[in-house]
């Protein structure tokens, strides 16, 4: 999976949906609540792509209750980005969008 740290680092596109966003950061424990099979992770290593945490189907259910604790629980700490399902980030050429 590291080739996508240089494929990136290349500007080539890079789409991640769900925990594909969320992998991209330094590490992925803060998204474990959303997570049904917690036991299969012995690592939460991200690839450090970026420099904050996306918090991914923010308010939509199923996940609605844990993404408000994941983000009750790390926002003031971390760098947080909440994204609900109708939601993408974008980030093209250093620069980051949400486009509504």
């Amino acid at each position: 999976m590291f080739f996508l740290i240089e494929w990136i680092g290349q500007g080539k596109p890079y789409i991640g949906e769900s925990a594909g966003s969320a992998i991209l950061a330094q590490d992925i424990k803060y998204i474990l609540p959303l997570e049904n099979e917690v036991e299969r992770f012995d690592d939460f290593v991200g690839l450090g792509v970026i420099d904050f945490y996306p918090l991914v189907h923010f308010g939509d259910k199923p996940f609605d209750e844990a993404t408000k604790t994941i983000f009750d629980n790390y926002s003031s700490k971390d760098k947080m980005i909440a994204l609900n399902n109708r939601q993408a980030l974008i980030i093209y050429d250093n620069k980051m969008l949400i486009p509504s």
